[in-house]
């Protein structure tokens, strides 16, 4: 996905610190793009919902399991729409962890606030894997 204005780079940045911070697990480099009152689905319990402490532990703990193994990360972005200080990004990802593929499609809410974006809101539904022939 190419940014078409900067609002759209700052966005992605946000999007890639996330998938950074997993890949190294770095706890702060993923926490840095969330914004104080950020909620996200449970990893683990997907009818639960959990505030920046609760995805800083979520972190945490995989980091500290050792069948993680190699964490990659990627995300097709299908489109972004922004309207005023909120932006929604509509995302397929792969995640890759504890020995296998996870693929998800993904709904991420951002919020402009004292001209930094921030993520405000990650929400994903599994999904079969999408990029086999």
């Amino acid at each position: 996905y190419a940014p078409r204005n900067a609002d759209e780079a700052a966005i992605i940045r946000l999007i890639r610190a996330v998938g950074e911070g997993w890949e190294r697990r770095d706890v702060e480099l993923l926490a840095s793009a969330y914004a104080p009152d950020a909620v996200q689905r449970a990893w683990n319990d997907p009818g639960r919902m959990i505030d920046l402490a609760g995805i800083r532990a979520e972190a945490i703990g995989a980091f500290r399991d050792p069948q993680l193994g190699r964490v990659r990360f990627g995300d097709w972005i299908h489109h972004i729409t922004i309207v005023n200080a909120s932006a929604l990004v509509e995302i397929n990802q792969k995640f890759h962890g504890w020995g296998r593929d996870h693929h998800y499609r993904d709904f991420w809410m951002f919020a402009r606030r004292d001209s930094r974006w921030w993520l405000l809101r990650y929400d994903y539904e599994p999904q079969p894997p999408f990029d086999r022939p």
